[in-house]
């Protein structure tokens, strides 16, 4: 009796969830909720044709549970992390003040870190540099700009991170700031 309740809650999950997920929302408050529900359930993780469906107001959805204290950490997280989703004019100021700020959780910088790396490249590389020197005893967010350090273009970033893997000492962040190794055919 118990599988069968259990079969017909993720029976309907499935025919839901879709459905909610196809549809463009016409207010930044629906599409604000359409993403709130999904980021408080883990049975339908979004897909990036999912946030294209929300429409225009994704951006002001994403930023509005970034920024509002009053939703639970893991989901102000994942408004950061889906603003991957999402890069421009609207959302690259609230990444980097999430960045800059004292007292922001380390969870949230790590996820802002790594989206500013993905949607700007090694623009904001002096940011997340100083990130990475003011976390002296941060190591999971010195790992997440060591990662993003080392997704950075151009020969800017390789020289920041030689410097930074000389002086670290941890050593899964050194591996992160190394540089790559290449293969070599053998004869």
């Amino acid at each position: 009796m118990r599988n069968l309740l259990i079969t017909k809650a993720f029976l309907l999950a499935s025919l839901v969830l879709p459905a909610v997920a196809s549809a463009e929302a016409g207010t930044v408050a629906e599409a604000r909720e359409t993403v709130r529900q999904w980021f408080h359930g883990y049975e339908f993780v979004p897909e990036p044709h999912h946030y294209k469906r929300v429409g225009p107001h994704l951006a002001a959805a994403l930023i509005g549970l970034a920024l509002d204290d009053g939703e639970a950490l893991f989901v102000r997280a994942r408004a950061l992390s889906a603003m991957v989703n999402t890069p421009g004019q609207a959302t690259e100021p609230v990444l980097v003040a999430f960045a800059g700020a004292d007292g922001v959780e380390s969870l949230l910088r790590r996820k802002v870190v790594a989206v500013l790396v993905a949607n700007h490249g090694a623009k904001h590389m002096d940011l997340v540099a100083g990130i990475y020197a003011g976390a002296v005893d941060d190591v999971p967010l010195r790992e997440a700009c060591a990662r993003a350090l080392a997704e950075m273009p151009g020969d800017g970033a390789r020289a920041l991170r030689d410097r930074l893997f000389r002086a670290e000492k941890s050593p899964t962040v050194r591996a992160l700031l190394a540089p790559p190794k290449r293969l070599e055919s053998t004869p």
